[in-house]
């Protein structure tokens, strides 16, 4: 067959479609439920008629790597449908099976995973603008140890800082 006749015989509709897909990331996990594994897919190959499937995600995942295990699929945002599956996991990070989601690994052993699958310090963070370093020995929250100074009239609190008052880091 000519390379012409090739061409004519293409499905250009196909082929389009093909190229509209979207990449979904694919996550191994363990009995324990934690991330062991993550490698990047393609839609057309983990969905059918029915949509995304894990059972798909699974076949297709343990062929590509050679291993036996159990893979979910996961995509971080799509439009109109907002977070898939809350987050794009990545190696140590957690899935609930009950709520078919995944969220991140748990960062400090104080610290307690709320309704919306996001870890909560025991003390809130002071102010959402100021670098904080969370001390889990100390329980609290302190100020990174780099050098910068602040205005005498600046004070901490719970609401967001005074940008005026904030002199900017020292070198």
């Amino acid at each position: 067959m000519s390379l012409w006749n090739h061409y004519q015989n293409l499905k250009l509709e196909g082929i389009r479609r093909g190229k509209n897909t979207m990449l979904y990331c694919a996550a191994r996990i363990d009995e324990n439920n934690v991330v062991v594994d993550t490698i990047v897919v393609d839609e057309t190959d983990i969905s059918d008629e029915n949509g995304l499937s894990d059972t798909l995600t699974t076949t297709f995942c343990n062929n590509i790597r050679q291993v036996d295990g159990t893979w979910k699929w996961a995509g971080m945002f799509q439009e109109g449908q907002g977070e898939l599956r809350k987050i794009e996991p990545g190696i140590g990070d957690n899935w609930d099976s009950v709520n078919s989601k995944f969220f991140q690994k748990k960062p400090h052993n104080s610290w307690i995973l709320n309704s919306n699958f996001e870890w909560e310090p025991p003390i809130p963070k002071p102010n959402q603008t100021t670098k904080w370093n969370w001390v889990e020995e100390t329980q609290s929250w302190e100020l990174p140890d780099v050098g910068f100074e602040i205005a005498p009239e600046y004070s901490e609190t719970s609401q967001e800082p005074d940008n005026e008052n904030y002199l900017g880091r020292v070198e």
